[in-house]
């Protein structure tokens, strides 16, 4: 049934307002498209941007504190919630650190960074966060 023909039991002024809306609505509809055509864009340009940024400054510095690896765990989930995926997470911290974490990180204390990630793990907001703490934790757990 044709656009005319589904409003023509309305009076004019209603069937115009009709047309409007719907033409409106169609419009709306582009504008979302495109957005998120934008934000896919503008995703794979902000992995491309950490992922650059990461190898010329690994994430973990083999010195420091083991607050510090856990605030860049911290960190490294939280550009994982902005993307919505966990493929950081798994290339910086859980590839990069399985190969040799006695190297990689600040502590060989791998009991206290399970224990922290196990909570965070509890105290998730999210699917997402509660997946990638969940990697963390597992990781940490083979150790």
């Amino acid at each position: 049934m044709a656009t005319h023909d589904r409003f023509a039991e309305f009076p004019k002024p209603v069937r115009d307002n009709l047309k409007t809306l719907l033409s409106a609505m169609n419009g709306f509809q582009d504008k979302i498209s495109q957005l998120s055509k934008d934000l896919d864009s503008n995703r794979d340009e902000y992995k491309l941007h950490i992922n650059q940024f990461f190898e010329e400054t690994p994430p973990f510095p083999t010195h420091g504190k083991i607050e510090d690896d856990i605030e860049t765990y911290i960190k490294i989930v939280g550009y994982c919630l902005d993307l919505g995926d966990t493929e950081l997470l798994d290339k910086w911290g859980i590839c990069e650190i399985s190969a040799s974490p006695s190297e990689t990180l600040a502590s060989d204390d791998y009991e206290l960074y399970l224990l922290t990630f196990n909570s965070a793990r509890m105290n998730s907001q999210t699917p997402l966060e509660e997946k990638c703490f969940e990697k963390i934790a597992n990781l940490f757990s083979g150790f």
